[in-house]
Parts: structure tokens; sequence; C-alpha cells
């Protein structure tokens, strides 16, 4: 018999934070002497379509966002996963939205002439403005308490910014958001299937040949493609 192996799924809450490119000056930068291009600032139009693609994403994927919030310069979300997920969730975020942004917004860095040894070097393609910094802020929520209060501190961030709230931000919201304690259901990875017992499998060339001695039998002799007395050929 088949059992299938389900993997129960380690799922853990992430308070994940991303800011634009260029919005925040690290130690790193300073050590390294590292200038800082111009700030982007978002506009309410801007955070609108970076948050239908957010949207598009936990709904595509099926994932599991408590909270969420974009604030000028930064984005906040509240996500339930696997830590090895959580990497690629936000990166395919920040990608889709940051390619969306530059294209609405015309954003490019230019093209390079075309020539032999810019085709060979794979230079002259299209290439965009990174509208997110290349990390991201990540803290496990251990707790019911920190949870609650990491739930309040997203949905009030506007506010702490002096940001105006944007009635249809909140829509798309509640269009993808989903509760604590759906976050939290038992899930599992697609497994793998054990047999138990005696393997069902059988040789096919056995029956084939059974189904064939079978025939011969109404046939004569000299036209009996397995006479009694031979031994066939195994087939390859």
């Amino acid at each position: 018999m088949f059992v299938n192996q389900n993997l129960k799924k380690n799922k853990k809450a992430w308070h994940v934070t991303t800011a634009l490119h260029n919005s925040r000056y690290s130690q790193r930068m300073f050590d390294n002497h590292v200038k800082p291009g111009d700030v982007i600032r978002l506009e309410e139009k801007d955070e609108i379509l970076i948050t239908e693609i957010v949207a598009d994403i936990v709904k595509e994927d099926n994932l599991n966002v408590i909270e969420y919030n974009i604030c000028g310069d930064h984005m906040h979300l509240l996500i339930v996963c696997e830590k090895e997920e959580l990497p690629k969730i936000v990166r395919k975020i920040k990608a889709k939205s940051g390619r969306k942004y530059n294209i609405e917004n015309g954003i490019t860095r230019g093209l390079v002439p075309l020539s032999s040894k810019n085709i060979e070097n794979n230079i002259g393609k299209k290439k965009y403005n990174s509208l997110w910094t290349q990390k991201f802020g990540k803290s496990e929520i251990r707790d019911e308490k920190y949870l609650n209060n990491a739930i309040a501190y997203i949905h009030n961030n506007r506010i702490k910014h002096n940001l105006p709230g944007s009635e249809r931000i909140e829509k798309i919201k509640r269009e993808f958001l989903c509760t604590k304690e759906h976050a939290f259901l038992a899930e599992y990875t697609g497994g793998f299937d054990v047999v138990i017992g005696s393997s069902p499998y059988v040789n096919t060339n056995d029956l084939k040949r059974s189904f064939i001695e079978k025939a011969d039998k109404t046939l004569p002799l000299n036209k009996q493609r397995y006479p009694p007395t031979l031994t066939p050929l195994r087939e390859e």
C-alpha cells in the first residue's frame, strides 16, 4: 500500500521592513565612504501601485500576511512562513513592485549604444533603477504580546510618520490580509510516497509472454511464436 508522508511546515511570524534605495545611510556605507544618491519618496499613487503588486503576490502564492503598511520611503509586512521561505518571498515582492514602479514612471538608466563588443558583454539592454535597498530587516516574533504589538505598530505606522490615511490602500489590504488564526493553521509540504509491504509492480514482459503463449495454443505448432520446446529471447 502507498502512504503519503507529508511534512509539517515550521511556520513562524516575521516583522519585515524594507526601505527605498538611498533612503537610509548605513554604517557600512559610512565606513566605505559611499555617497548616497538622490532619494525617492513615493506619492500616494505609487504606494497604491506597490500595494496592488503585493496583493497580487500574496493571493497568487497563498501567503499568510497578517498586517501591511507602506509609508513614503519604506514598507512593513507581518508575514507567517518558514524561515527558509522568507528571503524568496521578499525578493519577489521587491523585484516585481520595483519593476512595475519603474515602468509606470518611465525610469531607466538609459541605453548604451549597441556594438559587437557591448553585445558580447550583454551591455545595451534596458536596466531599471533599483527602487528598494538590497537588504531587508526581519525580526522573528516569538510570543503573543510581541505579535499584537507588531500588528498595532504596523497598522498605525502612517500616523507615526504624519502621513494621511488612504482609503484605497486600506481597501486593497482587506483583500489579502488574513487573521492570526488563519496564518498559523497547519500546512504541509508535498511530501513523498512510501510503499509498505510487497511491491505492487509486476514484470510487463512476463505478462506479454503469458498472453502470447495463450494465443499461440490456438495456432498450428509451426506458426507459434513461442513453441513449448523453445525459450524466447529476452527483449530489451
